[in-house]
This record gives C-alpha cells, structure tokens and sequence, in this order.
C-alpha cells in the first residue's frame, strides 16, 4: 500500500485523544463492509483505536488510513505519525515494556503503544515499521479478509459470534 493509499481509502486526521472513538466507529463500519465478520471487523477497529490513541498521546498527532485491497483480500490500517520515530519495529515495541512487561515511561516515542501493544500484535496478521521521510514513523497493520475470522483464520469456536 503507497504512503497515501487507493482510491478508496479513507484518511483520518488525528490531533487528540476525542478523534480515538472516530477512529474506532469508522474502522468498524469499513471493516464491515469490506467482508470482515463482525468479530474481525471489531478486532479491526481495536487496532486502529489503539493506534489512534497512542498517537494522540504520546506524538505530534498524524493520520490513519483505512484501506481495502480486494484483490490480495486484506484490510489494511496504517498509522503515520509525525513523532521522532525509533529506529525498528522490535524497539517499536519493545521499548514499552520493563522486564516484568508492566508498561515504562519513554522520553522519546512516537507511537508509544503501553499495555495497548499487545492487541495490535495479537490482532493483526502482520505489522510492519518503517521510518517515515522526514520524521515520523509508519506503523502498517495488515488483516485478512478471512471469513473464518481471527488472525491468519485461527479464531476458535468458541470466539465466533452466533
């Protein structure tokens, strides 16, 4: 996916912790509609809420782009902030934990994901970072259009909505 997206996809603006429930309802109601079964479609929206979140608090605001590649069959939610950025996707996530995993305080982070980095690797199939051009960071979730649901189809019986 290009740095600004399809033709169809939608571009959320983030500046403070009130556009997080925007993010969350979109992403659903997107989801949805692309062929997401109505539990990865909210597992879909916990992503980019999170994402949402943490870049209203912890950079300089940023985008969220929500994008469907049918053809490939994934959804696909891409957070670029305007934060310094960290140098890997590992120290991207790494860096929020202590050795116990309890969430620590970074000087210098732009998606600094706390206790909320977990459900963005638990639910999405892939995540990737990059460093943006100019500062910033690009955080790509990807997630299948998979009607078995859950991460790469894994979801269990008793995780399926009736």
């Amino acid at each position: 996916m290009s740095e600004r997206g399809g033709p169809l996809c939608t571009v959320l603006r983030i500046e403070n912790l009130a556009d997080a429930p925007v993010v969350r309802a979109v992403t659903l109601r997107r989801g949805l509609s692309a062929g997401l079964d109505r539990l990865r479609a909210g597992e879909a929206a916990l992503v980019a809420s999170d994402l949402a979140t943490s870049m209203a608090k912890y950079s300089d605001g940023g985008e969220i782009m929500l994008d469907v590649d049918l053809r490939n069959g994934t959804f696909w939610i891409v957070a670029l902030d305007r934060g310094p950025g960290l140098p890997s996707l590992e120290d991207y996530f790494q860096e929020a934990f202590d050795e116990d995993d309890r969430p620590t305080p970074l000087r210098s982070v732009s998606l600094e994901l706390g206790s909320r980095v977990g459900a963005v690797r638990r639910l999405a199939d892939d995540v990737r970072w990059e460093a943006r051009e100019g500062g910033g960071s690009r955080i790509s979730c990807q997630i299948s259009l998979n009607p078995g649901g859950g991460p790469a189809g894994r979801t269990t019986e008793s995780e399926k909505s009736p």
